[in-house]
């Protein structure tokens, strides 16, 4: 089997961290890279150290290579929508980082192009590639826990570190409690409304820095989260409530190779690729992430109040985002 060709755009943190992780992946090749600064990272990256690796300044000039089967997108947010529908305008498979867009209109308008193209979209919701979401998914979908009642769900972190983001276009909704959205829409597929208190506004340019959330699924199931942009370490907690049990899950720091969350996420992508198959974090799941994240910060305008959410995709692309199993 030849080697899968990949390409990616975007070398932030992020984006070298996929480097390093696709170099280290069996049947792939790291075949180019792309990034506006590249000049200046040359040496950071090594990018002359890696054989075969050619290095763009644009990403538009990087998708015309006609040897790459994929890329990832790991640039600034406002660039996914618009340079995730030029590599698959372009016949590339994608997986783009997390959030896919910043509309649902945008996002919808990805999942449909892929499916026509007949190309993979997955998005780079990460924590649903967590050892530790895996039990807690199989314990969920065993019945161990019983019926489920609820889901608690805190995340904080140092903040957007990088000069390319945006604050006013987002908080820490969806910087941070998109992982945990993700997380229960993979358990449970499509929330029915949501509602928001943002908290600290003007801390960090015209976002707020915290925020506090509920999101409710068919059968009176409710995901009750905080997120935070804050300083020292981060706070990390999934748990999944039954009326047999509850599972937590748990982020394990120092962890091999083939377990990492990046590792797994990209291994998924490819093998998704390579089998014409659906991956664990779906362009649906992206989609209906997207839409919950666009609820609640309408929502925030008017604090308590719930807010619809507006069915995103069709009922059977729910179940397909929701009903996959995990890759082991």
């Amino acid at each position: 089997m030849s080697e899968f060709s990949i390409g990616i755009a975007g070398l932030g943190r992020w984006g070298r961290n996929y480097l390093a992780t696709l170099s280290r992946l069996p049947g792939c090749q790291v075949r180019a890279v792309a990034d506006p600064v590249l000049s200046s990272r040359r040496g950071e990256l090594g990018c002359q150290g890696v054989e075969g690796l050619r290095c763009y300044f644009s990403t538009a000039e990087m998708l015309k290579d006609n040897g790459l089967d994929g890329v990832v997108i790991a640039t600034p947010e406002t660039t996914h929508f618009p340079l995730a529908e030029l590599a698959l305008s372009r016949g590339k498979h994608v997986l783009v980082e997390k959030p896919m867009a910043l509309t649902v209109t945008e996002a919808r308008q990805l999942l449909r192009h892929a499916g026509n193209a007949g190309l993979v979209l997955a998005v780079g919701h990460t924590a649903l590639y967590l050892p530790g979401f895996s039990r807690l998914w199989a314990a969920v979908r065993s019945g161990r826990l019983g019926r489920l009642q609820r889901m608690l769900a805190v995340r904080t972190s140092a903040g957007p570190g990088s000069a390319g983001r945006n604050p006013a276009v987002r908080g820490p909704l969806w910087d941070l409690a998109a992982h945990d959205i993700a997380m229960a829409v993979a358990l449970l597929g499509t929330p029915v409304a949501g509602r928001c208190r943002a908290g600290d506004s003007g801390t960090v340019g015209q976002a707020a820095t915290a925020s506090a959330y509920e999101l409710a699924f068919a059968g009176g199931v409710v995901l009750r989260g905080r997120c935070r942009w804050q300083a020292g370490p981060a706070r990390r907690a999934f748990i999944a409530i039954g009326t047999r049990g509850r599972c937590r899950c748990t982020e394990t720091r120092i962890e091999p190779f083939e377990q990492r969350p990046l590792t797994r996420q990209c291994a998924d992508f490819i093998g998704a690729c390579r089998n014409h198959t659906t991956p664990f974090s779906s362009a649906a799941l992206g989609l209906i992430v997207t839409a919950s994240l666009a609820a609640l910060s309408a929502a925030a305008a008017t604090p308590g109040q719930w807010r619809t959410i507006d069915e995103p995709c069709h009922s059977d692309r729910v179940v397909r985002c929701s009903a996959i199993g995990i890759p082991t």
